[in-house]
């Protein structure tokens, strides 16, 4: 299984990265692509999420890539962790809510909203390449076997019918909870 990640070279990825490593019994990843527009950052995050499967002799390869299509193509599942803007936004949206006497935070209140303005944007065309060329199944709630793809009409420039998602961030249960 596919899994391509839109802003891999996040200092997030290692976590995920280590996630898929303490799961390969139960989520069958054969290749992690990690995709982002940042060469610097990608080569580091990258170099060492390739690193971290190496020492765990290999499980599934890490592909880095700065092209989003071929990251996607073929994908069971894609991924987004990116902040448009980076620290310098992250900063502004902390400090937006606080400056008008409101609480909330980067992902919630009126900070939250103005990283969703930055991001949908940005997003919502990576989720449209990702539906274009990528094969998304469903895993079973009991079995984790894959359903057949979704199928969601789009009109005439849907030509394979497959179904893709973006997420600001994943959360994978523990490799012991129970997915009944």
């Amino acid at each position: 299984m596919k899994v391509a990640v839109i802003g891999g070279g996040s200092t997030y990825t290692p976590e995920l990265v280590n996630g898929f490593l303490e799961r390969t019994s139960s989520l069958p990843v054969t290749e992690l692509w990690l995709m982002d527009i940042d060469p610097a950052r990608l080569n580091i995050v990258g170099g060492f999420a390739q690193r971290m499967a190496e020492a765990r002799g290999k499980p599934f390869k890490v592909v880095l890539s700065q092209d989003q299509r071929a990251a996607v193509q073929g994908a069971s599942y894609v991924i987004t962790q990116l902040r448009v803007g980076q620290m310098p936004a992250r900063v502004a949206d902390e400090y937006l809510g606080l400056r008008h006497g409101l609480i909330g935070q980067e992902t919630t209140g009126v900070g939250g909203m103005a990283k969703a303005m930055r991001t949908i944007p940005v997003t919502a065309p990576a989720g449209r390449t990702a539906a274009s060329y990528c094969l998304m199944t469903v895993p079973s709630r009991r079995r984790m076997t894959p359903h057949p793809p979704f199928r969601l009409p789009r009109g005439p420039s849907d030509r394979n019918g497959c179904f893709a998602a973006s997420f600001s961030s994943i959360s994978i249960p523990h490799p012991g909870a129970s997915l009944a």
